[in-house]
């Protein structure tokens, strides 16, 4: 009888510290994406927007995976100025450009214009799409796994 009462005390604590210590690794990853989504938030308020632009809406991510801020604004600018406005200051801060692409439109769709630049493990993406849709160019910050 003590013997079954000592292995249930016994498998009870045994129980308690592997509970303990998955909250406490659990805690510890809710930290570090915390952590992460503030540093990208920290480096979207590092980077200036183009003169032109007006915030309209701000997006935040936040998983074990990805962390990302996505910043849409409307602007009387093209393409063209921004990429260039975007291009000039990112390099200058050691980003370099990942890829550029262009969706043509499709049926319904409106043509997008995007452009990648990357550092480490952290990308900025700069999206335009035709005028009218209540946003005109999004930058997204997003830490990737």
């Amino acid at each position: 009888m003590k013997e079954s009462l000592l292995n249930l005390v016994a498998g009870g604590c045994i129980l308690g510290v592997l509970m303990l210590a998955t909250e406490c690794d659990k805690d510890h990853s809710s930290k570090k994406e915390g952590t992460r989504l503030h540093q990208v938030e920290q480096l979207a308020k590092s980077i200036a927007p183009h003169p032109s632009f007006r915030e309209v809406a701000v997006y935040r991510t936040n998983k074990s995976h990805v962390a990302s801020v996505s910043k849409h604004y409307a602007s009387s600018a093209t393409y063209d100025e921004v990429k260039q406005f975007y291009s000039h200051h990112l390099k200058a801060q050691g980003w370099e450009i990942k890829e550029e692409k262009f969706l043509p439109r499709h049926h319904f769709l409106e043509a997008v214009k995007i452009i990648v630049f990357k550092k480490q493990d952290t990308e900025i993406d700069l999206n335009y799409r035709e005028p009218g849709q209540g946003w005109d160019f999004a930058v997204g910050f997003t830490w990737k796994q």
